[in-house]
C-alpha cells in the first residue's frame, strides 16, 4: 500500500470538471505504468482537504483495506478550525447522514478542543465512520461550520476570514492514520501545511 500526504487543491479521482490525469489516482497510474502496481483508492479526501491518503497497490490489498475501513479498524484523526467557540471541551456528534443510495446512514464524529480564539475553535477530530463530507456536515449541523467551507459553511464569515487571515481553502487536514497490517500496528502523521499554520499564527497574534 501507499500512504500519501495529499496537498489541498488536488482531487483524488476524476469528475465532471476534473480530468483523470490531474488527480491523485491519475498521477499514480502514470507513475507506475509498466509495473505490476495497480493503484486503487480505498477511501477519499475532499479536493480542498490536505493530509494522509491510503492507496492500495493490488487487488488483494484493496479487499483487506476496504474491510478494515468498513469495520472501523482504521483510526483517522483530523485537525480542523470551526466557526464559533465550542462550549464543551470534547464531545460526540452522532447524527445520520445521507448514504450512497440516498437513505440515512449512521455517522459518528468525536472532537476535542485544542484552542479557542475570539470567534473560532481549533479542534482535533476522529471519525468512526467515513461518510461523504462527514466532518463538514456534522459541524455545520452543530452550528459550528468548518472555516472556509465553501459548500456547507457560513459564506459571509468565510469572506471576512479570507480577507483578514488570507486562507483560501477549508481549514481541514488529515493529520494521523493508523491501522493493523501484516500483524503490526502501522501509524503515520502528516505535518500541518504552511497555509494553515500561517492562519493560526495570525489568529494567535490577533487574539493578543
Amino acid at each position: 500500500m501507499l500512504v500519501i500526504n495529499k496537498p489541498a487543491g488536488i482531487a483524488v479521482h476524476e469528475g465532471k470538471t476534473v480530468r483523470k490525469k490531474d488527480t491523485v489516482l491519475g498521477i499514480l497510474e502514470a507513475n507506475y505504468r509498466g509495473t505490476d502496481v495497480r493503484p486503487q483508492l480505498v477511501h477519499r479526501l475532499d479536493k480542498d482537504t490536505s493530509g494522509l491518503l491510503l492507496v492500495a497497490k493490488n487487488p488483494v490489498t484493496v479487499k483487506e483495506l476496504e474491510t478494515r475501513f468498513e469495520e472501523g479498524e482504521v483510526e483517522k484523526e483530523y485537525f480542523c478550525l470551526v466557526k464559533g467557540r465550542l462550549l464543551l471541551h470534547e464531545g460526540n456528534i452522532d447524527f445520520p447522514l445521507q448514504g450512497r443510495h440516498g437513505t440515512p446512514v449512521h455517522a459518528l464524529t468525536h472532537y476535542r478542543v485544542c484552542r479557542r480564539f475570539s470567534d473560532t475553535t481549533l479542534v482535533r477530530v476522529k471519525i468512526d465512520t467515513g461518510r461523504l463530507h462527514q466532518i463538514r456536515l456534522h459541524f455545520a449541523k452543530l452550528g459550528y461550520p468548518v472555516v472556509m467551507d465553501e459548500q456547507h459553511g457560513d459564506f459571509a464569515f468565510n469572506r471576512r476570514f479570507r480577507k483578514q487571515f488570507g486562507l483560501k481553502r477549508q481549514f481541514l487536514h488529515a493529520e494521523k492514520l493508523a491501522l493493523r497490517h501484516a500483524g503490526k500496528l502501522k501509524e503515520w502523521s502528516a505535518p500541518v501545511p504552511q497555509d494553515l499554520t500561517e492562519a493560526l499564527k495570525k489568529l494567535s497574534s490577533d487574539e493578543l
